[in-house]
């Protein structure tokens, strides 16, 4: 038998309220392979849009509040990061309608304590409950990894060589100035574009919220500066190219990083959870107050989550999920929540795995089938020889050349089965 996990909050099924969007064919089915990002993003907006439509929960954020860190231009002078910040600002405030500020970097008064207060200020002007409240921080410039695990953002490209006129080192830990991200109940998408971002370490897991990276390299490793190639360029692209699609809504990150990808293939970047389970709701992102007719009521205000429930449900066969069958599900159980009057804020969709047992049963019964492949061509060559061996001219037998010869082939016609079985036994691992 097969578990797969769901969480009715925090753990794997999660009972609360969401939001999320995406059409996919009810017909539509998917292998259960955890290591497929795109079926399971597929199956989890199925299952975040039929709840979020059954409990009538916006399937966007209410309030985004993005912070743009970059550091001051006579700083910056082989990057030239400036120019890229400007445009990213103006998408994120112009056309996707969030909060965008620009926090500048310098030298003339301590960049840690400039970092922790820009930071510190997002979060107490814009923190809110998760799924309701979006917190965005980005980096741009150079940054030096530290210990294979923290990182650290400079203005220069070796920040202990202090200008004339400076009066302290362009240098911050960004470690240091993301900790009160750690304890905010927004979600949190945090975007570096710089060398060695792969480095930010992954923290503690934490049920409730998503908190994602967008890193522009990985561990140790370099990226391309601004330009035709950099990962913000291709970032901005892949951001205009989900606004003006045909049918434009909520896209989440894992798209966008697939687009990014695609746009910057010699190249590589990367997404993963901080401060939260790799199962974990996908962000969502989307242009705020579009699509909401004058006449539509204002969505209640969100609550803050005070007890989880958890629970799982085992399938005895799961080597494929139909969509049509999830939205049932999915529904059934919205239905079942508002007759409960437990005022429950969602039902959250936190992963689908095949059970341990499940898997080995499998492994056995694919070896199982290869033995017995395999004991069947060595039955036949075996018999193979011995018939050859029968059909020898006793005329033939006191020639030693044509013994020889005989002998011969019925060792080859021995060993030619047992090949051919070698190679359908590969075919079937």
């Amino acid at each position: 038998m097969t578990t797969g996990q769901f969480n009715v909050r925090g753990g794997q099924l999660s009972l609360q309220k969401l939001n999320t969007q995406s059409e996919a064919s009810p017909a539509e089915s998917f292998r259960h392979d955890s290591a497929n990002d795109e079926s399971s993003l597929k199956m989890q907006t199925c299952w975040e849009q039929t709840v979020c439509e059954a409990l009538k929960i916006p399937d966007t954020y209410r309030h985004v509040a993005v912070l743009i860190v970059h550091w001051a231009d006579y700083l910056d002078v082989d990057l030239k990061c400036g120019k890229e910040v400007k445009e990213l600002n103006d998408l994120f405030a112009k056309r996707f309608n969030f909060h965008s500020n620009v926090l500048t970097l310098h030298d003339m008064k301590r960049p840690q304590a400039q970092l922790n207060h820009g930071i510190t200020e997002l979060i107490l002007q814009h923190d809110g409950p998760c799924r309701s409240n979006l917190l965005i921080i980005y980096y741009t410039g150079h940054a030096v990894g530290v210990d294979n695990h923290a990182l650290e953002v400079s203005g220069v490209r070796d920040p202990r060589n202090i200008a004339i006129g400076s009066v302290h080192e362009a240098l911050a830990s960004w470690n240091e100035a993301e900790k009160g991200l750690k304890d905010a109940e927004a979600d949190v998408l945090m975007i570096l574009d710089t060398c060695f971002a792969g480095n930010i370490f992954k923290g503690v897991s934490q049920d409730v919220r998503t908190f994602t990276v967008l890193a522009a390299a990985g561990r140790n490793m370099p990226t391309s500066p601004p330009g035709e190639h950099s990962f913000t360029r291709a970032l901005i692209d892949s951001l205009q190219d989900q606004l003006d699609r045909p049918d434009p809504g909520p896209f989440t990150t894992f798209d966008l990083h697939c687009e990014i990808m695609r746009k910057r293939r010699n190249m590589s970047s990367q997404i993963f959870p901080r401060y939260a389970k790799r199962s974990s709701r996908f962000i969502k992102l989307a242009p705020l107050g579009g699509g909401r007719r004058p006449d539509e009521p204002q969505p209640p205000s969100p609550t803050r989550d005070t007890g989880h429930l958890t629970v799982r449900f085992a399938f005895q066969d799961t080597s494929t999920l139909e969509l049509d069958a999830l939205k049932r599900l999915a529904n059934e159980l919205s239905q079942g929540v508002l007759r409960s009057k437990l005022s429950i804020n969602a039902i959250d969709w936190l992963g689908f795995k095949p059970s341990q047992n499940g898997t080995r049963v499998a492994q056995v019964a694919r070896w199982r089938k290869a033995i017995n492949l395999a004991v069947a061509y060595k039955r036949l060559s075996h018999a193979h020889g011995r018939k050859r061996e029968r059909s020898i001219d006793p005329e033939d037998q006191d020639d030693p050349r044509k013994k020889h010869q005989q002998s011969s082939r019925s060792t080859l016609g021995a060993l030619s089965p047992l090949s051919s079985g070698e190679s359908e036994l590969g075919s079937h691992q």
